[in-house]
């Protein structure tokens, strides 16, 4: 059992709730966005030996969160779907540029990484946007909480 980790979670846990409950909807934006770059650090780090995903990009995606709110709502999809073209083009060009020391899996790795973490945190800050919330977002936090809590402690 880490010691470290269950003392994070016992200061953060509460921190977290304070400010998704009292808090504005650009410094959700914010708190979500550090979360989604800390998570992307440990899916890296767990395949740094089987691949070498391009970082950076993961962390551009992350810092995407924070402009959420920024970006007008009848504009998002749009930027989405761009975006998600715009990346992988551009993860492709790594592949080029780098004469090949970047390959598919790497690729692949990164892509999988942006789409499961960033791309999913996104809609926590986006349901704490929403007029009739009542609390979702703190009750969709408590689940993931939850679950993390059950695979970690069921090895």
């Amino acid at each position: 059992m880490d010691i470290k980790r269950i003392t994070s979670a016992l200061i953060g846990f509460p921190i977290v709730v304070i400010l998704l409950v009292f808090g504005n909807n650009y410094i959700v934006d914010i708190i979500f966005a550090i979360v989604a770059a800390m998570s992307l650090h440990e899916y890296f780090n767990a395949f740094k030996e089987k691949a070498k995903p391009v970082i950076w990009m993961g962390y551009v995606a992350s810092a995407l969160i924070a402009l959420i709110h920024i970006i007008p709502a009848e504009h998002a999809m749009t930027v989405v779907s761009v975006l998600i073209p715009l990346s992988i083009t551009i993860l492709f060009l790594q592949v080029i540029l780098t004469n090949m020391k970047t390959n598919v899996k790497d690729i692949a790795v990164t892509f999988f990484g942006i789409c499961y973490i960033p791309l999913f945190i996104m809609f926590l800050p986006l349901i704490n946007g929403m007029e009739k919330r009542k609390n979702t977002n703190l009750v969709c936090f408590c689940m993931c909480m939850g679950n993390g809590c059950i695979c970690i402690y069921s090895r």
